[in-house]
């Protein structure tokens, strides 16, 4: 996927959120479960990434904080809950329409733009900046200069964390989705070091499985909306017929799985 198809599809998914924002429909997201024991894993196993981006990077009030490839900021707005921060958090994305939906959010800041323009920006500096399921979007040839430009930007003592979701899949999908998240994926987690290795940086990385839940039919409504990437390319008899296969493997309405992700924590 080109980033002008990437750019689409996201711009398609802000109007279907802000839409059903305004008629107060929002699906619900990973772990928001009725059932007491769902929200229990959910808290209880730091599923927020949220909490885990604060307490990685060792945010505090006084940090000044970006969030690359934002979306509508939903992780930044949880920030400035968590922490009282000085100065809004900075959340850039190149999709206009999913920053709008935290454009009015409290303590946050707005900027459209993609990883290759902000790092591009001279009159910026930052102390923090993570970014959250993003890395698998970035033309891997890029990302060297991509972390040089995020180092030469960073504060002295500034900390970095990336999100790359795992090499293979661990969500609950179908052959298709999980061949083609593997596929957009593959050998990420170790080009992203190598890369923050040559871009002068300190590495350390944590590699997570949190038990999680999800319900059935937010995972039917993920296929029919294509809200991940990972869906894009497939036809719609494709799409019904993995929507079928997952009806018959999961007989149950909430769903329970291990979410492996890989968290890569940087510092200059």
């Amino acid at each position: 996927m080109d980033q002008e198809q990437l750019n689409t599809h996201y711009r398609r998914l802000g109007k279907e959120v802000g839409r059903g924002e305004n008629r107060g429909a929002r699906r619900k997201g990973w772990g928001e479960v009725e059932q007491e024991e769902g929200r229990r894993l959910y808290e209880d196993a730091g599923l927020s990434m949220a909490r885990l981006v604060v307490e990685l990077l060792k945010i505090g009030p006084k940090d000044t904080v970006v969030d690359l490839g934002a979306g509508p900021c939903r992780t930044a707005h949880q920030i400035t809950q968590l922490v009282l921060l000085d100065k809004p958090v900075l959340c850039v994305d190149p999709v206009a329409e999913l920053l709008f939906q935290g454009s009015e959010l409290h303590n946050i800041r707005i900027l459209q733009a993609d990883a290759a323009q902000l790092v591009q920006l001279d009159d910026i500096r930052y102390s923090k900046i993570y970014m959250k399921a993003a890395v698998h979007h970035f033309p891997r040839g890029e990302l060297v200069e991509i972390f040089q430009g995020i180092h030469s930007q960073l504060l002295p003592g500034g900390r970095l964390l990336v999100d790359t979701g795992g090499d293979t899949c661990s969500l609950p999908w179908g052959v298709r989705g999980m061949q083609e998240y593997n596929r957009s994926h593959c050998g990420l987690q170790q080009q992203v070091e190598q890369a923050l290795a040559h871009s002068g940086f300190r590495t350390r990385t944590f590699k997570l499985a949190i038990p999680a839940t999800m319900d059935k039919k937010d995972l039917m409504m993920s296929y029919q909306t294509r809200s991940s990437t990972c869906f894009h390319f497939m036809s719609e008899s494709e799409i019904q017929e993995e929507m079928m296969e997952l009806q018959k493997d999961h007989r149950e309405d909430t769903i329970r799985f291990l979410h492996e992700r890989v968290l890569i924590v940087a510092s200059k």
